[in-house]
């Protein structure tokens, strides 16, 4: 039985080269050529061929040694025809293509390190997976009239401005000043795509191999090891309830050049540092002459907890870096970020953007560009605000289990951090949960050193109220076997 055409309209032209002063006819050659190419699978099961005659024009040959070619490939079983509609591969002729010789690795090549990231969702499995969001929620018609409105934009023929459209800045500055006090203009946003190249654009502008970075232990991998890939020495400073602890950092003997740090909603324990120890930050960086880069990365969502000015919003010495991205409040899949600096730093990250992608694709741009104007990203923080609190409010039995066990980092985000005490082993936990079928991860994953906190990290943003009610009584139950 002869296979249907995948794509009936997409008309293939194989590469082939033949050569006239070879001593093998044009038909020859022209049959050899085709049959490796579909053994290879250059041309796979169901590819229409171009016409005879197409095919004749650009292997520059007589129409009658292509007709004389393909009919001997029709004999043989490797093609068929299709009345009206035109020659196809036929079915399980490809042959196994055998595994590519690994080159060896010359002076040339630089081994990375693996990157670190939470295996993909597990079928079966009740997860509680840190930092992703919940769109089941989400305002559809809201979306499609910013789609809309995007795709009715003019295509342009030239780059667009490396640092992101302009009506786009406008529109993220407004929203930084109103949600987290930051006074900032466009000239002073750089569009990215998304948090993690905002990060990675500060690493290559500040970081030079072995110079230090002072990073939050535990703290967020991935930010982790784009300083590690170049070539930082990793500062790891200890955290505590209220995020980095800057006294641990001025111990340092040599003062590092930059200081990553997740001020509103410590990544992953959830402190929240305080005004004086934010100002304490800033006196630290004017003194030693080093950089703050702020991850804001979920601070849209508090709930029973007065806000806190993003830590930019306190600078007036040019100290800090904030970056930001739209993946929490909306979606990951959007690689829609931004970064926020003072204009000497800005002039330089603008470059290195250029020098990086160019730009970032504008039909995103616009979109998000709407959906600020018309405030549909408003209603929809507003209205996933009162979501997460619900869900956040099905975690409090975890408090009741003993003295000792606590939650932390409720007033933000959308994770909180179950404390256990020391005598608790938590990886121990976390396997028994599994084997239950519910995932939660050990605090010790996102750590370079021994942690001071022991616990669990419980992402619940994704998970709907029927999940999570039945993922924290399978916990529960767990825990109470340890007590």
């Amino acid at each position: 039985m002869t296979p249907t055409p995948k794509n009936p309209r997409a008309a293939v032209v194989p590469p082939i080269r033949l050569e006239r002063k070879k001593g093998v006819s044009l038909e020859q050659q022209l049959v050899r050529a085709l049959r490796e190419a579909i053994l290879q699978g250059v041309l796979p099961e169901g590819a229409r061929l171009a016409s005879q005659r197409q095919l004749a024009r650009e292997y520059q040959v007589n129409r009658n040694v292509v007709v004389a070619a393909l009919e001997t490939l029709q004999a043989e079983g490797y093609l068929f025809t299709r009345h009206g509609a035109g020659t196809f591969t036929g079915k399980g002729v490809q042959r196994a293509t055998p595994p590519l010789k690994a080159p060896s690795a010359g002076r040339w090549l630089r081994m990375l390190p693996d990157i670190q990231v939470d295996a993909p969702h597990r079928t079966g499995v009740l997860e509680f997976r840190v930092c992703q969001p919940s769109t089941a929620f989400w305002n559809a018609e809201d979306w499609q009239k910013s789609l809309k409105h995007a795709s009715r934009q003019p295509m342009g023929g030239d780059y667009p401005d490396p640092q992101g459209l302009l009506a786009f800045r406008q529109e993220i500055a407004l929203y930084l000043n109103r949600s987290r006090g930051l006074h900032c203009g466009p000239e002073n946003v750089l569009v990215t795509a998304g948090a993690l190249q905002g990060i990675d654009l500060v690493a290559r502008l500040v970081v030079h191999p072995e110079d230090g970075v002072a990073f939050e232990d535990p703290g967020y991998r991935l930010a982790r090891q784009v300083f590690q890939t170049r070539g930082a020495h990793l500062a790891p400073v200890a955290v505590d309830e209220d995020g980095l602890s800057v006294e641990h950092l001025q111990a340092f003997a040599q003062p590092p050049m930059l200081a990553y740090v997740t001020p509103s909603h410590q990544f992953p324990v959830g402190g929240r540092m305080p005004l004086t120890r934010r100002l304490s930050l800033l006196d630290w960086a004017e003194q030693h002459d080093s950089l703050i880069l702020e991850d804001d990365y979920d601070s849209e969502f508090r709930y029973d907890a007065p806000p806190l000015p993003a830590l930019a919003s306190l600078d007036t010495r040019g100290r800090v870096v904030y970056v930001g991205s739209f993946s929490k409040v909306l979606s990951p899949e959007l690689r829609m970020g931004y970064l926020v600096a003072p204009p000497v730093v800005m002039q330089q990250l603008i470059r290195l953007k250029q020098l990086s992608d160019y730009h970032t694709p504008t039909l995103m741009q616009h979109l998000l560009t709407h959906f600020l104007q018309t405030g549909a990203l408003d209603r929809h923080i507003r209205k996933m605000r009162r979501m997460y609190a619900e869900l956040r409010a099905a975690l409090e039995p975890l408090n009741h289990l003993s003295r000792d066990i606590r939650l932390k980092g409720l007033e933000a985000g959308l994770h909180a951090f179950l404390e256990l005490p020391s005598a608790l082993p938590a990886q121990q936990v976390a396997a028994h949960c599994l084997q239950r079928g519910v995932l939660v991860r050990d605090v010790q994953n996102y750590a370079l050193g021994p942690v001071q906190q022991k616990g669990l990290i419980l992402g619940y943003g994704h998970l709907d109220l029927s999940e999570l009610k039945r993922g924290v009584e399978v916990l529960s139950r767990v825990l109470r076997s340890f007590l």
